[in-house]
């Protein structure tokens, strides 16, 4: 579902239309979640936030019976100033900073999380940092599945496999930092061909390194679990393509319980 462009997301009339929208939206069993009725741009004001997720509390403990509004409104409210539509922003709508990182600007947007590409603050060093989505943030459970990313990743050393610099938490945001790959992914290089193949010994020499990342994650005990080419970055490197495999948020790691059981 594509977010919402609010005339004024401040006003009350918005709000309340917003509202009824999203009521009818889970009353029909529509799958569709707070963040989706958020404001395209700009933060979000706190009244909305509250209403939206009031909504859809109060909606989840009617029909599942888990938890209940009043336990989590509080303490999702305040982490609501922080977290706008595609990631995090301050009240006054500058670029927030998350642990020593400053962010620059949203690079990709998936089911677990969203990427910036940030700056750390100490040394100056380009990174992208991967937040979970707002809805994940209120749910400490799954704060620890995105967290198993980080401590996947954090088992593997190979040329073709994206470098953890640091993960942690600031307040009730949990982060990852990565290296930054400025690049485009396999995916997306492979569509821009526009049906042209790619040339057998390339498509040779791509499908080899991703094997090799592959298998040393496996000797690390790492399975991915969620591999495609859009989940492989591209990075120049002397003239040739570097690809590196991104994305662990459904890794596990073979001998732990599983965090999704």
């Amino acid at each position: 579902m594509t977010k919402r462009d609010l005339p004024d997301p401040q006003t009350d009339e918005a709000v309340g239309r917003t509202c009824d929208e999203f009521e009818a939206a889970l009353v029909a069993g529509l799958p569709c979640h707070s963040e989706d009725y958020l404001p395209a741009t700009g933060p979000p004001s706190a009244n909305l936030v509250r209403e939206l997720l009031q909504l859809e509390l109060e909606y989840r403990f009617r029909t599942l019976g888990i938890p209940t509004p009043a336990e989590v409104v509080d303490q999702a409210l305040e982490t609501a100033q922080s977290v706008g539509t595609h990631g995090l922003v301050l009240a006054n709508g500058a670029p927030a900073t998350v642990g020593h990182y400053r962010l620059m600007e949203e690079i990709a947007c998936g089911g677990s999380g969203i990427v910036f590409l940030a700056r750390d603050i100490r040394t100056e060093q380009q990174v992208a940092l991967k937040i979970p989505r707002f809805k994940t943030l209120l749910d400490p459970v799954a704060c620890d599945r995105f967290l198993n990313e980080a401590r996947a990743v954090a088992k593997l050393d190979h040329p073709n496999i994206v470098t953890l610099l640091d993960s942690g938490r600031d307040g009730e945001v949990c982060y990852m930092a990565t290296e930054y790959i400025d690049g485009p992914t396999l995916r997306d290089w492979c569509a821009d061909r526009n049906g042209q193949p790619v040339p057998f010994r390339q498509a040779a020499q791509l499908l080899r390194a991703v094997s090799q990342a592959v298998a040393h994650a496996h000797e690390q005990g790492v399975l991915h679990f969620d591999l495609s080419p859009a989940n492989v970055m591209l990075s120049a490197t002397t003239g040739d393509l570097h690809p590196k495999v991104t994305d662990f948020g459904l890794a596990r790691v073979v001998g732990e319980p599983s965090p999704f059981s």
